[in-house]
């Protein structure tokens, strides 16, 4: 499907955001993934409130989507470091009556859908910075933020980072994630198994090293690098999405591991034949 543009209100300012081409847009998730779902996870929390207590004697309320904005930049300047989600306990029902319920008359079939409640993480979880002062200090993160936020223009200009106050910044980050990478994470696509085994010649390190040292997305060379004639570069750098290429990648994959069971099976059939 073609690259989508669509109109973006913020704070009464009306932008425009386009999708970013696939090529671009591949590469800022694959460099800067834990970022990105450190935003969304963080800004999904809503606001926490903490205090009248006696070691905090007032109330105070924190906005998760200024912590989540904090985190991403944070992790921008050491897109290495991980992100520890919550992990929230299921919620459980006795299979047996509780005292109130028997007291009440309610009987098993009486009992209605428990409906869970969204467990709020520990703050811990939120406010949780990995990049040092020095990485701080030798990352440009205005150049990085003009990636992420390259197709977006006010009046058909671009973005002024100077100009944006923390409520636009972080407004204009979910901008281009719920844009470009949400519906990505949504959708399930077939994968390898887990430690697959193509059966085939283990690569040497050295080829290791030239996919780290790479200027685009490893997903964008395995579309290109497939027996299946799927996209040329040309329309992967300008009118197809990162979802194009996510749908692409699948299709290679899935061809990849078919070749390979094949390849699997004529061997064991020949050696059963000898």
């Amino acid at each position: 499907m073609p690259i989508a543009t669509k109109k973006l209100v913020i704070d009464d300012k009306v932008y425009k955001i386009k999708q970013h081409p696939a090529t671009e847009g591949c590469k800022l998730i694959e460099d800067y993934v834990t970022a990105i779902r450190a935003f969304i996870t963080i800004q999904q929390e809503g606001t926490y409130v903490f205090g009248n207590s006696e070691i905090i004697p007032f109330i105070a309320r924190l906005d998760c989507r200024f912590l989540a904005v904090l985190m991403f930049l944070d992790r921008l300047a050491n897109p290495g470091a991980g992100y520890e989600a919550y992990e929230r306990a299921e919620v459980q029902r006795s299979k047996y009556l509780t005292i109130a319920e028997i007291k009440a008359g309610t009987t098993i079939a009486d009992r209605t859908e428990v409906v869970e409640q969204a467990v709020q993480s520990p703050l811990s979880y939120s406010v949780d910075y990995k990049a040092t002062s020095q990485q701080e200090s030798s990352v440009n993160i205005e150049a990085i933020l003009s990636e992420f936020f390259k197709y977006i223009t006010l009046d058909d200009e671009p973005v002024d980072l100077d100009s944006l106050t923390m409520s636009e910044l972080t407004q204009m980050v979910y901008a281009f994630i719920e844009h470009n990478v949400l519906h990505l994470w949504t959708k399930n696509r077939w994968s390898l198994p887990d430690n697959y085994n193509s059966g085939g010649i283990a690569p040497p390190p050295s080829l290791a090293r030239s996919a780290a040292g790479s200027s685009h997305a490893a997903i964008i060379y395995s579309i290109l690098n497939s027996d299946l004639d799927l996209a040329t570069y040309a329309e992967l750098s300008t009118c197809l999405s990162v979802e194009d290429a996510y749908n692409m990648n699948e299709l290679a994959v899935r061809q990849y591991f078919e070749s390979c069971e094949m390849r699997k099976e004529a061997e064991r059939q020949a050696r059963n034949n000898q």
